[in-house]
């Protein structure tokens, strides 16, 4: 075995090794509770034979449910098996990571650079949710992209169709990453098409050779539906950030795909039109490769909508599950100080370039960035600095966007660069920029993470192949960027992630099928308490009512739910009069005995009063659970015997 194998094997195992540490460390990390449960219930529906959007509303596509269902059956109907799952997947990923990073840098760069995209990412939010398999599969299909870009064999384009058609099986979102890989091949076609020309010395015979070659009564057409069509990409960006059109998120989530497809357009315009049927019939026969790739996946997942003629319920159930959620949800956006961080370094290049390059190579500049790295780290968890980093980080799509868009569109700074280079700094670059729109349309930090890795590696390919710039500059920032992820992010409260910094305490759980779990101790003795006494008044096996959106509580409690939903708010029938009397008739139906009101700001809104009234009514019994220092309770269980729901049978339900 060659010597440089034998260290890559040392190298990204031993970071595979200490990643798998992280995880069983941060296992315990701050959990939101409401996550858990749509996670845990969707897959133990499913164990239980049931279908996503035909039997119940799924916030996801649904096929992740089915992958943690298997492992319920293959490792216990626990908590701890979906994690296990997450943990094979997240060791998979690095490993990807690291190949990806080798591609540009050695061994030892790739596996600093694999440690910051780790820092960054899973172990901040140990929780399985659909957004980590959707950067998953990202990270995979673009390792094997680079694969075809060094060998040009198709069956790694069908192999990157296949992670795609897994990721949007998995959540819709995965095509964003679908529209990274058609950026990329129409750049690819342009860079062919180019680069074929650019071979021939004589300026004469390359003129002839294009003409020869390309001219095309529909090129003019080819090159016209070319651009339609990128046009038509930039539209439907923007259409994701109309829910807010404001100027950081049209800064951060437009622009990074709307000067990709500039540039592409460029390019076209460049070409002349020459080759743009040819191109575009290539481009064609790729994207079917990759897109038969992207069939092998979802056909299995939708045959069984097909045998049950189910198959608009999970149409329907995609498009009316975002659409809700969007609607009902308030949306943080991002702060308007975080364009700032995208026009300072901009402006620092710029003004860098005039004062001429020796000034950005000088150890003066170098030491006064460490000594401000430095103050920035010691100073991390203080508001203003904490949040100044954030911004930072997600600075860096935007930015990395532009810098592509001036590298490739240089034909000075391209000489220098093989075409093979160019494809995979593109590649990147739209991977990471389409893959960032996950934050969309909540752009809490934690939504970030689900694209940060691929942000580092664009970030690294781009870098690798800009000659001028210092590799100690670049490698002092990484450090610092690192450390204060290890510093700063590891054992915070998740739910703060860009705001603040606040460190988390946990206590393990002590309920049956999640002891794996560690969650907040208040919050773990309340369910704890709640569980005791859901169990204490209902069969084993049996039904309970609890709402609004506390779909944990069935899975703590080994319960089922009488309803088709988690979240109350994506019921049809929602703030609908009717729908109180569909939830009794429920009750009735599946003999329900128990329910559980929850007050803690759930995002459907509080239960209506006179619905509480009736339940009250058929649920006289009761215990409220109020957390020290609140007046109000949390919250409150309520159960019946059979006389009680004799009495209200015999006096009939809500009018």
């Amino acid at each position: 075995m060659p010597r440089v194998y034998i260290v890559d094997a040392v190298l990204c195992g031993s970071v595979c090794i200490f990643a798998a540490a992280l995880f069983w460390k941060w296992n315990a990390h701050c959990v939101t509770p409401a996550d858990f449960g749509a996670l845990t219930q969707s897959a133990d529906r499913v164990y239980g034979g049931e279908l996503p959007h035909v039997d119940y509303d799924s916030l996801y596509t649904g096929a992740l449910s089915t992958v943690n269902a298997l492992a319920f059956k293959l490792l216990g109907n626990t908590f701890a098996a979906m994690q296990m799952t997450l943990a094979a997947f997240g060791l998979a990923f690095i490993a990807a990571m690291y190949a990806i990073a080798r591609h540009v840098v050695g061994p030892v760069t790739a596996a600093l650079t694999t440690l910051l995209c780790l820092a960054w990412s899973l172990p901040n939010y140990f929780v399985g949710m659909p957004s980590w398999y959707n950067l998953f599969f990202a990270t995979f299909g673009t390792l094997l992209l680079l694969r075809y870009i060094d060998d040009g064999r198709r069956r790694w384009l069908w192999a990157a169709g296949a992670c795609a058609g897994s990721s949007i099986a998995v959540k819709i979102v995965g095509l964003y990453f679908v529209a990274a890989v058609l950026l990329y091949l129409v750049y690819r076609q342009q860079e062919l098409s180019a680069n074929v020309e650019s071979q021939i010395a004589n300026a004469s015979l390359r003129r002839r050779e294009a003409k020869r070659r390309v001219r095309h009564p529909l090129d003019l057409f080819a090159a016209a539906l070319t651009m339609i069509g990128l046009c038509a990409f930039v539209g439907s960006v923007i259409a994701l950030v109309l829910y807010r059109p404001e100027v950081p998120e049209i800064v951060h989530f437009v622009a990074p795909g709307a000067l990709l497809a500039a540039l592409l357009v460029i390019r076209e315009m460049r070409l002349g039109g020459y080759g743009a049927w040819q191109r575009l019939n290539q481009l064609i026969g790729e994207a079917g490769m990759f897109v038969a790739g992207a069939a092998i996946p979802i056909a299995p997942f939708i045959v069984p909508y097909m045998t049950h003629s189910e198959l608009l319920a999970l149409i329907r159930g995609l498009l009316s599950s975002t659409t809700r959620f969007s609607e009902s949800v308030t949306i943080l956006g991002l702060p308007e100080t975080s364009i700032l961080f995208v026009a300072l370094p901009v402006a620092a290049v710029a003004l860098a370039c005039v004062v001429g390059r020796r000034a950005v190579n000088s150890t003066v500049v170098w030491i006064a960035l460490a000594a401000v790295l430095i103050v920035c780290l010691a100073a991390g968890s203080t508001g203003p600095v904490y949040r100044s980093v954030w911004q930072a980080a997600r600075a860096s799509v935007p930015l990395l966007a532009i810098g592509t868009f001036v590298l490739l569109n240089s034909q000075r700074l391209t000489a220098a660069l093989a075409s093979n280079r160019q494809q995979q700094v593109f590649l990147l670059s739209a991977v990471a920029a389409m893959v960032s729109l996950i934050q969309i349309p909540f752009a809490q930090g934690i939504y970030f993470f689900y694209a940060a890795p691929l942000v580092v590696l664009g970030l690294l390919f781009y870098l690798s192949a800009q000659p001028g710039v210092p590799d100690r500059l670049v490698q002092t920032v990484g450090v610092a960027f690192g450390l204060f992820a290890m510093l700063w992010l590891h054992g915070a409260a998740s739910p703060e992630y860009g705001r603040r910094y606040i460190p988390y305490v946990s206590s393990p759980i002590q309920i049956d099928r999640c002891r794996s779990l560690r969650l907040d101790p208040l919050a773990a003795k309340e369910y704890e308490l709640v569980v005791s006494e859901i169990q204490k008044h209902s069969r084993p096996g049996s039904y309970i009512y609890a709402a609004p959106d506390c779909p944990e509580i069935y899975y703590f409690a080994n319960r089922k739910n009488p309803t088709r939903t988690f979240y109350e708010l994506f019921d049809s029938d929602f703030h609908k009069p009717e729908r109180e009397a569909r939830i009794l008739a429920q009750l009735d139906e599946h003999d329900v005995d128990v329910v559980l009101l929850n007050y803690h700001v759930p995002i459907s809104g509080v239960i209506a009063p006179h619905f509480e009234a009736e339940l009250t009514r058929r649920y006289p019994q009761g215990v409220q659970y109020v957390l020290p220092g609140m007046k109000t309770p949390h919250m409150v269980v309520r159960w019946r015997n059979k006389t009680d729901a004799r009495l209200a049978d015999s006096t009939g339900g809500l009018r």
